[in-house]
Order: structure tokens, then sequence, then C-alpha cells
């Protein structure tokens, strides 16, 4: 069998499938490492470390906005794929995230997957010690706000506190550290990096490999897309593959920046540090409960101590609102080249505009606290002067203009391979082991086929898939032996 992608998704499906004894061939676009010999970037606290070309796909940007030009959009390209390269926060959503999703995806039904994740990939919540400067005074700024201590967000409280973070004794715990790594030295699991996949190879509507980008032809039983949000959809399309909806349905968190520039006391003493050590999650009460059940802990304020290595990036932080219950949708597709385009449509709901006006006033309004105040020298928002901040703020068309031209992602793309039933033209995999409609022998396990997006980091989600989705398959695998099926 082989799996696309060693990432968050790929890595679990892969050694799961090691584990009961079917051999796999897991092909990485990235570079292949044990986790012995992970690189000190990716295993470091400083996550800005590992975003760059030699880990991250470059050439893939996206449009937030129809009005913003394209720009790059951040995806692992190494074994551990985002979870190698992303923020290290591990965050589930809530039961009613995952309500409309299959029913062996819902939350009573997945305790024991969850267990077992967080086994295998640790979350250890910082103490409030540990928090760099510029955290510590947004936190004490939430705090004087109203909103509460939160000591484990993962219990489904909101307020400030303590951001989960993937980390065991210092170190990132990526699924090449927590899946991968225990497999490989067995005879089921075979890893190749440097190996970019082009598209799926089909015998009429039956997989039987993948053709990689330099036209080499690899064949399998089966196929599993575990390539994200992005990757699994473009290799669909460069296939051929006829479902309305492979593409469709983009979903993020729609963010809003401001950017502080801080004093020597505000900075991080060393690059070496957790960039991400804390969140604010809250309720923004501007949802109607009957539209959207699910409307608490719609919101999430995320700071960033630093914005790389740098002693020059050490002097900047950001802090930013995310709108984390999304209703925007956009599409994932490609031009006459197969090149990928990205168009996010990340504000074209009203209703996300509407909260993210709100956190980017409440994000100023905590970064005019004074134990914020006395760290920073400047509070920016790009383009404005800082004596015009406020009539900005104070101008809901304006301020919709300027979010217009500077709302970012939150890096967390879903929901382009949607599970649904075979007659939703919308739908593309089944909600038992992700096998694409209408076709055999081709599997999509991985963030693009989330029903919904969580309000949440979605990296355990995406793992969360893979766990499930992998047992359906396992259980398919032994119905197609029992039948004398390949």
């Amino acid at each position: 069998m082989i799996v696309v992608g060693a990432g968050s998704a790929g890595a679990v499906v892969a050694a799961r499938l090691a584990e009961a004894a079917v051999p796999v061939l897991l092909l990485e676009a990235g570079p292949d490492h044990r986790a012995a010999q992970t690189p000190a970037e990716l295993a470091g606290p400083n996550f800005l470390a590992a975003c760059t070309d030699r880990y991250c796909w470059s050439g893939i940007e996206g449009r937030r906005t129809p009005q913003q030009p394209p720009r790059p959009y951040l995806r692992g390209r190494v074994v551990g794929g985002c979870s190698a390269v992303h923020a290290l926060v591990g965050r589930w959503g809530g039961p009613a995230d995952y309500a409309a999703w299959p029913p062996a995806l819902r939350w009573p039904a997945t305790a024991a997957a969850r267990a077992e994740i967080e086994r295998r990939l640790p979350l250890w919540r910082p103490p409030r010690a540990a928090f760099s400067p510029i955290e510590a005074a947004f936190t004490a700024a939430a705090l004087d706000a109203g909103h509460r201590w939160c000591e484990d967000h993962n219990a489904g409280e909101l307020g400030v506190g303590p951001a989960a973070l993937t980390v065991r004794e210092g170190r990132r715990i990526s699924t090449n550290d927590g899946y991968l790594e225990p497999h490989r030295a067995g005879p089921y699991l075979v890893v190749r990096g440097g190996r970019e996949v082009a598209s799926v190879l089909l015998e009429g509507r039956r997989a039987v490999g993948v053709r990689l980008t330099d036209g080499t032809e690899v064949t399998g039983s089966r196929v599993v897309l575990a390539a994200g949000a992005i990757g699994s959809p473009v290799a669909l399309l460069r296939s051929g593959v006829e479902r309305p909806g492979v593409g469709a349905e983009l979903a993020d968190h729609p963010s809003a920046p401001v950017t502080f520039l801080l004093r020597p006391p505000g900075r991080l003493d060393h690059a070496d540090r957790y960039l991400v050590s804390s969140v604010l999650r809250y309720s923004s009460g501007l949802l109607d409960r009957a539209d959207a059940p699910d409307a608490v802990a719609d919101m999430q304020v995320l700071t960033i101590a630093a914005v790389g290595t740098t002693e020059a990036d050490l002097a900047v932080a950001v802090s930013q609102a995310a709108v984390m219950r999304s209703f925007g949708r956009g599409r994932v597709s490609i031009d006459g080249g197969g090149a990928v385009q990205l168009d996010f449509r990340l504000l074209d709901d009203e209703r996300d505009r509407l909260r993210l006006r709100d956190g980017l006033r409440r994000v100023v309004a905590l970064g005019r606290h004074p134990a914020v105040r006395e760290l920073t020298e400047a509070m920016v928002l790009t383009g404005v002067a800082e004596d015009d901040v406020d009539g900005l703020l104070g101008d809901d068309a304006a301020l919709d203009a300027w979010l217009t031209a500077n709302t970012g992602d939150y890096v967390h793309a879903c929901g382009t391979c949607r599970i649904g039933p075979a007659d939703d033209p919308g739908a593309v995999v089944d909600g038992v082991d992700g096998a694409v409609h209408g076709y055999d022998g081709l599997h999509v396990i991985d963030a693009s086929v989330f029903p919904a997006v969580p309000r949440a980091n979605t990296h355990l989600s995406a793992v969360l898939v893979a766990e499930v989705l992998t047992a359906g398959l396992l259980a398919r695998i032994g119905r197609a032996a029992r039948a004398g099926l390949s």
C-alpha cells in the first residue's frame, strides 16, 4: 500500500498500517530523518527557525481575500509535516465541533483514540512563570479585562492561560517521533523522503499507484493520499478524479494581526525560547445561537513573542485575534499547467467580518494596558498612523477595508475533500475509511476530509481523523482479504 505524505495524518496512517502487519511505502516530498537525527531547528522551541524553504513548501501562495495579492502559505515539507514546523499548540475542539462528523469521529466515540494520541504526542502546559514577557503582560491585561484564568483549555474552559504544547522534556514531538519511529526498524514500513507525488495512477476508476514529479511511476494495491488540505485535492485534480467537491470548501481561521515593537525588557533573552506559551479563548456574543449552536469559544487571541530568530526579530511581537468558528469558504484549484491556486475568501461571510472587527478592537485595547505599554515602544497596525488608529477602529467601513487588505490565516487549511454521503455532490470521501466516492483503492485521510473546521488548532483533529479512518481502512482490508480481493 502507498501512503502519500508523512505529516500530521500520513505518519499516523503509515504507522498504524505497519503495526497491523500491512506492508506500506510512505512517500514524503521533503527530507526524511530518524527521530534521533531531528535537526535542532525542528526539535527546538522557536518554531520560526523551522519555517524555511528546507522544511516548508515554496511556491504555494494564496489570496486570503480577493482584494489581496497572493502570498506564501506555510505547509510543512519534511517527515512530520506541519507537526514538525507548526507553533506546537495542541488543542482539541469541543464535543460540538465534531457533532456533525460521522459517528466514529464524534466526541464520545473517540475517547480511547484521543487518550492514545496524547500518550504518543504528549501535551505540556508551560507554567505562568515561564511565559515570555509580552505574553505575561497580555495575560495580566486579559485578566484585568475580566477574562478568567484557564489552566487547561482542553478541559473546555474559557479564559486566558497556558497553551498546551506538543513537547516532551523540552523537545518538540512530531508525528515522526510519536508514530513512525517505533516502526522504522520493522519489516512492514518503508519511508522514502524526497519523493514528490504529482498524481494518482488510475486504471479506469481504480487506483494502481502514483506518478512522481520526475515521471517515476510507483505501483501499489491501494493509495492513501495524506498530503494535507492543499496537496491531497491537488493530486486528485491532477489525476482527473471526477467529484465536484474536490478542492471546494477550503476553510481556515481568519486572523487580524497587531504588531508591537518591544523595549529590551519585553524581548526574549535569546532565540531558543517558546514563542507561544499562552492563549486567550472567549465567546464573542455576536453569533445567533439558533444559527450557530457552537457559538461559544468562537474567538481566540494568540500572542507570538518574536517574529524570528535574529536580534531584530526578537524586538518585534505580534498579537492576533482569530475567528475560530468561521463560515467563509474558498477553493483549491490548479491552472492549465497544474500549478496550485488558493483562494481562501476568508471574509466573504459577514459573521466572520463582524467578529474579526470586534476581535481587533479587543487586541488593541489589551495592547493599551499599562503592563503591555511598559514593554512596548509602539503598537502598529499596517499602513495606519498611530494618531489614526482610533478613527479606524471607530469606523466599521474603514475597518472592513483595512481587514480586507490585511487579514491573515491561521495555517489551518481543511475541508477540501469533505466527508459526506456519495449522493452529496460536495462530498469527496466516505466517513468510514476515507474512500473516494466512485473509485476503488483510493482514499484520502487528512485534514482535507474535515466536515467542518473545529474551534481549535487543527493538528490534533487531523491525527484523530487518521487514527479513526485507518481503523476503518484496516477493517476494509480484512474484508477484502477474506473475499479474495487485493
